[in-house]
C-alpha cells in the first residue's frame, strides 16, 4: 500500500500516546543498543513513509491442487506482481519520470534527494496510474538495469533450474522445497543472472541485499509453471537396481543390433517370437466404477481360488503379423496326469500336463516337437526367445529344428522383457484383457457359465487365439515387434482386439435373437455369449 499523505510527527505523537509516554517531559530516556537499532528502524521507516519512497505490500498465500494440469504460461518470471498498466514502459519513459521526481525541492527524503508526490507524478504521467510503477522507478534507480532486462534473466535461471530439476528427477533423487530454493539461489550465484547490490541507510549503515530471493511466491509459480508438485512416493529403488537397468537397456540395444545385422545379410528371413504367459483361471481387472470416495470396494467372483491358479500359453507369432496355427498350452494337475473321462482338446492346440502350470524340459520338448517344428517353418528364421533357461540351450532347441532350416536364436536379456519382448507389449496384453472383459461380463449379466472349470477355460484359451488369427489383427501382431525396436517399418494404423470384438457393434442381435456380446472379427457379426464362447463359433 503507498502512503502519499503521512506526517511523520502525527504518527510518532499516536504512537506515544499508545505506549503512555508523556512528550511534554523533557526526561532524557536511555537506549541500550538493541533499543537503539530498533528505534533507528522505525524512524527510518516512518520519514520514508512521509516522504512517499515507503512501498507496502500485502503477502497472500496460494493452495495450490496438485492435480492441477498445465503449467503458468503467463507468469513473467518476477518474484513480485507486475505493473498493472495498459501501456507498455520503455527505458526512456522511466528515465524522464525519474528525472521529474527527483527535481523536487519542496520534499526531500533522508538522504537529501528531491522527491515528488504520488498525485504529482500521475497528473505529468498518464501511465504512471499505479503504485507499483514508482516501486519499479525506484528499484530501477538503485539496481541501474532495466526492468525487461530482468525478466529476461530470470527467465533464463527458471529455465536452467528446469533442467536440473529434470536430471534430479531422472535419477530418481527425493527433494523438496528447501533443496529447490538452494538449487535456485547456487544456480544465480554461480552464473550471476541477478547479482547482489548496495542499500544506505541512515548513519552510513550499509547492507548487501540479494536482488533475488527465490521467495515463497515465486517459487509456488516457478512450480506451477514447470507442472512440480509435491506426490506420495510409489516406489523404492536401490542404486544397484539402477545400475543393472542401464546395463539392461545397453544390452537390448546390442540385442537389436545383432538381429538387424542377421536382417541384412539374409533377405527374406522370417522372425518368430514365443512367449510363455500365465492366464489366471479366473482373471478380474482391479478397476471398477465405484462411488467416489469409497474406502472399500468389493467386487464378486466365482471362485476366490480360481483367482490364484493359473495356466500356462505359449502362443507364436511373427513379425510380419503372423501367428501359428497351434496353441501350446500346460496345465498343472495334483497328479500330473488328466482324468479318465478327458477333457476338452483341439487339433489348434497342443496339451501337456504336468503337477505344476509351470514348463518343464519335458514339456518344452513336447513344445518343440509337436508346435514350433511340427508344422509349417520358413527356410530362415530368427527365434527370438525369452532368458528362461531352457531357452538359452540352443543346442537343445536346434535338435528339434529340420536339418534344411537356417535358425538363427536369441535371447531376450533378464529383466528385459517389458522393454523389448514383442509378445509382451502388445499380444498377451489382449489375451489377458479380452479374458478380463469375458468374466466381468458373465458375472455382471448373470450367465450360468464357469470360466475357471477345465474345460471351460480350454475352450476360451482356443477361442481366443482364433480371434487373435484374424487378418484384421495381423498390423496389432507386427506392432510388437515395432515397439520393441526389431523392427523399423511402423505398422498401418489397427483398431485393438479387445476394443474391437467389445465396440458399440458388439451389442446387436445375434443370430439366435439374443442379446450380441462379441463381434466376430471374420464374419463381421454379432453374437452372443452362448454362441461364440460356448458353442465355439466358426466362420
Amino acid at each position: 500500500m503507498y502512503f502519499p499523505q503521512i506526517c511523520g510527527k502525527t504518527v510518532v505523537s499516536h504512537l506515544a500516546k499508545n505506549f503512555g509516554v508523556d512528550l511534554a517531559t523533557k526526561k532524557e530516556v536511555l537506549l541500550n543498543q538493541e533499543e537503539k537499532k530498533l528505534a533507528d528502524r522505525l524512524s527510518l521507516m516512518i520519514r520514508m513513509a512521509a516522504t512517499g519512497e515507503l512501498v507496502m505490500s500485502d503477502r497472500h498465500e496460494l493452495v495450490r491442487n496438485e492435480d492441477e494440469d498445465g503449467g503458468d504460461e503467463d507468469w513473467d518470471f518476477e518474484e513480485e506482481e507486475g505493473v498493472e498498466t495498459k501501456r507498455e514502459i520503455s527505458q526512456k519513459m522511466l528515465d524522464e519520470a525519474l528525472a521529474f521526481y527527483r527535481s523536487g525541492k519542496r520534499k526531500r527524503n533522508h538522504r537529501g534527494e528531491g522527491i515528488r508526490s504520488f498525485e504529482s507524478m500521475k497528473s505529468r504521467f498518464r501511465w504512471f496510474n499505479n503504485e507499483s510503477v514508482l516501486k519499479l522507478m525506484i528499484k530501477y534507480e538503485r539496481t541501474g538495469v532495466f526492468p525487461a532486462k530482468r525478466n529476461i534473466q530470470l527467465e533464463k535461471l527458471a529455465n536452467d533450474l528446469n533442467k536440473e530439476v529434470e536430471d534430479i528427477l531422472n535419477q530418481g533423487l527425493q527433494f523438496s522445497d528447501f533443496e529447490l530454493r538452494e538449487l535456485a539461489l547456487s544456480i544465480n550465484r554461480e552464473k550471476k543472472y541477478w547479482e547482489k547490490f548496495k542499500v544506505r541507510f541512515q548513519f552510513s549503515y550499509e547492507k548487501i541485499v540479494d536482488l533475488f530471493k527465490c521467495s515463497e511466491s515465486w517459487l509456488l509459480k516457478w512450480k506451477k509453471r514447470f507442472r512440480i508438485c509435491g506426490r506420495r512416493i510409489t516406489e523404492f529403488v536401490s542404486t544397484k537396481t539402477e545400475r543393472d537397468a542401464k546395463k539392461t537397456l545397453e544390452l537390448v540395444e546390442t540385442l537389436r543390433k545383432d538381429i538387424e545385422t542377421v536382417f541384412i545379410n539374409n533377405p527374406g528371413i522370417e522372425m518368430w517370437n514365443c512367449d510363455q504367459t500365465g492366464l489366471v483361471k479366473e482373471s478380474h481387472s482391479m478397476r471398477t466404477l465405484a462411488r467416489k470416495g469409497s474406502r472399500k470396494v468389493k467386487i464378486l467372483v466365482q471362485s476366490k481360488s480360481a483367482t490364484t491358479h493359473s495356466i500356462t500359453l505359449l502362443p507364436i507369432i511373427g513379425c510380419d503379423g503372423f501367428q501359428h496355427e497351434k496353441l501350446f498350452v500346460q496345465l498343472g494337475e495334483p497328479k500330473g496326469r488328466l482324468p479318465k473321462s478327458g477333457c476338452y482338446t483341439s487339433s489348434k492346440m497342443e496339451l501337456a500336463v504336468g503337477t505344476s502350470h509351470i514348463m518343464s524340459r519335458e514339456t518344452a520338448g513336447e513344445f518343440f516337437k509337436n508346435v514350433l517344428f511340427g508344422g509349417y517353418i520358413p527356410p530362415k528364421l530368427i527365434l527370438l526367445l525369452d532368458s528362461w533357461p531352457i531357452f538359452k540351450d540352443h543346442a537343445y532347441i536346434r535338435s528339434f529344428a529340420p536339418p534344411t532350416v537356417d535358425l538363427h536364436i536369441f535371447n531376450i536379456p533378464p529383466g528385459a522383457t517389458s522393454l523389448c519382448q514383442p509378445a509382451d507389449l502388445s499380444y498377451n496384453r489382449q489375451v489377458k484383457g479380452i479374458q478380463k472383459q469375458l468374466t466381468t461380463m458373465v458375472l455382471f449379466r448373470n450367465i450360468d457359465y464357469r470360466l475357471s472349470a477345465r474345460d471351460n477355460l480350454l475352450k476360451l484359451a482356443c477361442q481366443i487365439h482364433w480371434v487373435l488369427g484374424a487378418v484384421r489383427f495381423q498390423p496389432f501382431i507386427a506392432y510388437g515387434f515395432f515397439q520393441g525396436g526389431f523392427v523399423k517399418t511402423r505398422p498401418p494404423p489397427f483398431e485393438g482386439p479387445k476394443q474391437y470384438i467389445f465396440g458399440p457393434k458388439s451389442y446387436d442381435s445375434c443370430s439366435c435373437s439374443a442379446q450380441g456380446c462379441t463381434l466376430c472379427p471374420k464374419c463381421e457379426k454379432s453374437y452372443c455369449f452362448n454362441c461364440f464362447w460356448v458353442n465355439l463359433h466358426r466362420c
